[in-house]
């Protein structure tokens, strides 16, 4: 009990010098470390400083007031501002368009608020006034506790690549009105020989985009079946003349000659380098669903859709135009094949539209004629 008693009322024992001593080692320990975390983390910031330096792109960090708070070299010459300039408050939103700033700070807010966005479009304003287009792509920074701070990006000036882009495209042009003028050359070819059928290429051609463009066809598409249509019976260059004009009803033979007219026609375009299967649509224009056409007897499934649309529009200009053979049909006895081909012959799709087009919006075989 006195031994309890004494050391209750002596209290806690003092620390030894020893333990002193350890305090002291743990301290200097820990500071240390910290040194070495915040060398590491100097050398880490000199060694990213360095990089950005050495980029071919313009690099920056604005706070969340928008103010530049870092900029690489290479942006004093994008933007035309000096370091001072920057230094002294300069905003991101100065060196945007007043055109372009609502969408970029909505920009900025939607980064700082969480969202990651993928590069955008906007034009730049130098300091002398000029501008020029550039992509921005950005980040946001985040503080100690993750929070984003302001944003960091990379500025791309894509001046020259919109000056190469605008001369593919009217190089594009160029080679389209070239490849059109030769496609025109060749449907006059036919016509020489055909006198009977002149224009009739270009009133199928018509018809069958209207159709095209009903069906909601892309571009692409549409396109293709013009240039198909606008060559569809080129390969009846082969064909006898007397044949092609003669007025009287074909014999077998002579039919048989005559339908040889898509397989020529394949063989002739199939050597230009259409950016879309002309030759293939040509190839198929006489072939029907039920397997009854030529030159294959391809059924539904295996024609495409824009030799569908020709084998329809090709009927209809046919049968409503004059022959030495016979008199030209009324619209109304024309649709009237139409739809009863529907679902057998022609795609049911097809006919509808084509039918639409002359019963509900008017559409006239020669309105487009030239």
């Amino acid at each position: 009990m006195t031994e309890r008693k004494e050391s209750f009322l002596l209290g806690t024992p003092k620390k030894s010098n020893n333990d002193n001593y350890e305090n002291a080692t743990n301290l200097e320990g820990e500071i240390a470390k910290r040194k070495q975390v915040e060398q590491a983390l100097r050398k880490s910031e000199e060694k990213f400083s360095e990089l950005t330096k050495l980029l071919p792109i313009t690099f920056f960090e604005v706070d969340k007031k928008g103010e530049f708070t870092f900029v690489n070299r290479i942006a004093f010459d994008t933007f035309g501002y000096s370091q001072e300039d920057f230094d002294q408050g300069l905003t991101i939103l100065q060196i945007i368009i007043p055109e372009n700033r609502d969408r970029f700070r909505e920009h900025i807010d939607r980064i700082l608020s969480g969202a990651k966005l993928g590069p955008e479009e906007y034009s730049a304003l130098r300091k002398d006034g000029s501008t020029f287009p550039f992509v921005i792509h950005s980040s946001a920074i985040p503080d100690d506790g993750g929070s984003p701070a302001g944003l960091r990006g990379i500025v791309i000036n894509i001046t020259e690549r919109k000056r190469v882009k605008k001369e593919l495209k009217l190089s594009y042009v160029k080679l389209q009105r070239t490849l059109e003028s030769t496609i025109q050359a060749m449907a006059k070819i036919v016509e020489t020989r055909d006198p009977y059928t002149a224009g009739h290429q270009r009133r199928v051609a018509n018809l069958a985009c209207a159709i095209a463009e009903k069906m909601g066809l892309s571009e692409e598409q549409i396109s293709a079946t013009r240039m198909a249509a606008m060559t569809h019976d080129v390969g009846k260059i082969y064909i006898p003349a007397e044949i092609l004009t003669k007025p009287g009803r074909l014999t077998e033979i002579e039919f048989n000659m005559v339908k040889t007219h898509t397989q020529h026609g394949y063989e002739i375009l199939k050597t230009i380098e259409f950016p879309w299967p002309v030759a293939k649509i040509v190839l198929q224009h006489h072939e029907r669903l039920n397997g009854s056409g030529y030159p294959v007897g391809l059924l539904g499934k295996d024609i495409i859709l824009e030799a569908k649309i020709l084998g329809v529009a090709d009927v209809v200009e046919a049968l409503a135009s004059h022959r030495p053979y016979r008199p030209a049909l009324s619209l109304d006895a024309v649709l009237a094949i139409i739809s009863q081909g529907r679902g057998t012959l022609y795609d049911p799709k097809v006919s509808d539209i084509c039918l639409k087009l002359f019963t509900e919006e008017g559409f006239q075989i020669n309105q487009q004629e030239s």
